[in-house]
């Protein structure tokens, strides 16, 4: 199999990977609605206010995190060539998981602030 297979077979495991975290943030930003509307005590601009500050730390985290997977990924497919010759992939699945855990893991912590 080509390092190009390879990596396409990997970076779909860990899509899915995604995936299951995305329902995570989902019930994170569910609870800061939840939140913000406990803290309004019925006033709607308490509210507004409340939630643009969420939503806007929510964005900022976000970026963040597209910029860490920017890097992974480009970290990912060069440890992939030059892992070709060998065929030894398995120290870059580990360090690509391990990244990812740790940067989902940092930005539904900052989200949760």
């Amino acid at each position: 199999m080509s390092f190009e297979q390879e990596l396409l077979k990997f970076s779909q495991e860990l899509h899915q990977k995604m995936q299951t975290t995305e329902q995570i943030v989902f019930q994170n930003l569910s609870t800061i609605e939840q939140e913000c509307m406990n803290q309004s005590r019925d006033d709607v601009d308490r509210f507004v206010n409340c939630m643009n500050q969420a939503t806007e730390k929510v964005q900022n985290e976000e970026k963040k995190f597209e910029f860490r997977m920017a890097f992974l990924q480009n970290e990912t497919f060069n440890c992939f060539k030059n892992a070709e010759q060998q065929k030894q992939y398995e120290p870059c699945k580990e360090n690509a998981k391990q990244n990812l855990d740790k940067y989902l893991n940092e930005f539904i912590n900052q989200i949760k602030k």
